[in-house]
């Protein structure tokens, strides 16, 4: 009987969990519409590994598909976030950022 009891909660605990992420999802995606390109899995990972290096260029690759990649600049201590200097495009195109953008 405890066994079912605690089951339930859990259950009711996860429910409620989910739809607070199911929340989160969609306020993110109100903000910015361009995150309906990913999945809720990747903008939930994007969200919590927003400093990942990975995580950036697949969200900015897949949320505007004529950038084939991002130039990262490389940390010069484990204390600085690591920054995006330069966006390449599909034809070939390396663009500087005026301003990095930290991650």
């Amino acid at each position: 009987d405890k066994l079912i009891t605690r089951l339930e909660t859990l259950q009711r605990q996860q429910e409620k969990l989910m739809k607070n992420l199911g929340n989160v999802v969609d306020s993110t995606r109100e903000k910015i519409p361009r995150l309906h390109f990913l999945s809720d899995d990747e903008l939930l990972s994007a969200l919590t590994n927003a400093d990942s290096v990975a995580t950036a260029k697949h969200v900015t690759t897949s949320c505007f598909p004529n950038i084939l990649d991002i130039t990262v600049e490389p940390r010069m201590d484990e204390k600085d976030p690591p920054k995006i200097t330069h966006i390449h495009g599909t034809g070939g195109e390396i663009v500087p950022l005026l301003q990095p953008i930290v991650l």
